[in-house]
């Protein structure tokens, strides 16, 4: 019995030590299958903003930024100097291609409301697009040395305007807000991948977006035409009667560079537009109009006035007697509007 159970014993010792150096075997098979058949990936592509890290994979930065100094004349404004801050180390030569680009960049709806967009700017070139290559550099090359390499990122994040959009009124952005957000994705072992950094740019400072306004400091709101004949009003035919020129104004004090617009509001003439009507009975052939640089204005519509504005403004507008035709009976004409201003 006891010679049966040391064969036993020896038989599954050297059992247990054949499996053991099988078992050695097939996992060093298995490694070289791995090494040989997995892609060929950065083992160290990683990107830096200040100390904070992000290697091979995706996450979020947090960088705060300065507000920038915004007005009507302001039509560019850098945002942030990312070469200040952030840096990626890689490889990218022909074996691993490291690079990173920009795939989408936003800005808050405060600055879109006053007509800024969002741009990159990398080397000389400026972009307004969202696709943007980073690094390396502006065409994310990778005829590199075949070596491992940090640079940092040289891209200004900025925005700029058309000076001829809409500035509608104005804010203050306090201290703590996303003005900016930029995605951006990795390119290792020869392949975009599924690497994507949030970068999110808030402000440092309370950022100001200027409010422009008027203040109308002096104006009639009566208007007194002279006395005319009928025999002339009918001898000067239909239209606008030139000798009733009355001229009357609108002073204004304004915030510099403010646009200002004025829309009339009252009951017109049948069939015409741009002009008042009578409000008293018994003369509905005249009307008065109103107009603003010898061009009648059309009551309803918004009818711009000032253009970047000074300090001190005069809107300087002119009435008329206007005869449409037909009868006319001595009496009072009397027209009423109303009128609203609009600054931007």
């Amino acid at each position: 019995m006891s010679f049966i159970k040391l064969i036993s014993y020896e038989f599954s010792e050297s059992n247990a030590r054949y499996l053991s150096n099988a078992g050695k075997l097939l996992l060093f098979a298995l490694l070289i299958c791995f090494f040989i058949f997995s892609p060929k990936h950065a083992y160290a592509f990683t990107c830096y903003n200040g100390s904070s890290s992000i290697y091979n994979s995706s996450g979020t930065f947090t960088v705060l930024v300065d507000a920038p100094i915004l007005n009507k004349s302001v039509t560019d404004a850098i945002i942030t100097d990312m070469s200040d801050y952030a840096k990626c180390y890689g490889q990218p030569d022909s074996g691993y291609k490291d690079a990173l680009r920009s795939t989408e960049i936003t800005i808050s709806p405060e600055l879109s409301s006053v007509g800024y967009e969002p741009y990159i700017q990398v080397s000389a070139e400026k972009s307004p697009s969202n696709e943007a290559c980073l690094w390396p550099d502006d065409t994310c090359n990778y005829n590199y040395a075949s070596q491992v390499i940090t640079k940092p990122i040289n891209a200004k994040l900025g925005i700029s305007r058309n000076p001829l959009a809409k500035w509608s009124g104005g804010t203050t952005i306090p201290a703590g807000t996303e003005i900016m957000r930029m995605t951006t994705q990795g390119r290792g072992g020869g392949i975009w991948q599924p690497w994507y950094i949030t970068w999110i740019f808030q402000l440092k400072n309370d950022m100001v977006i200027p409010h422009y306004t008027c203040s109308l400091s002096d104006y009639s709101d009566i208007v007194n035409l002279k006395t005319i004949s009928v025999p002339d009003l009918q001898n000067n035919g239909p239209g606008k009667y030139d000798a009733s020129e009355t001229p009357f104004q609108f002073n204004l004090n304004c915030d510099l560079h403010t646009n200002v617009t004025v829309q009339f509001n009252g009951d017109v003439m049948a069939g015409v537009k741009d002009v008042l009507a009578n409000k008293l009975p018994g003369n509905d052939n005249v009307g008065i109009q109103i107009s603003l640089n010898d061009k009648p204005i059309v009551m309803g519509e918004s009818t711009e006035v000032i253009n970047d504005a000074q300090a001190m403004e005069l809107v300087k507008l002119k009435a008329y007697y206007y005869y449409k035709g037909g009868d006319v009976h001595g009496g009072d004409v009397k027209a009423v509007a109303e009128f609203t201003f609009n600054y931007q």
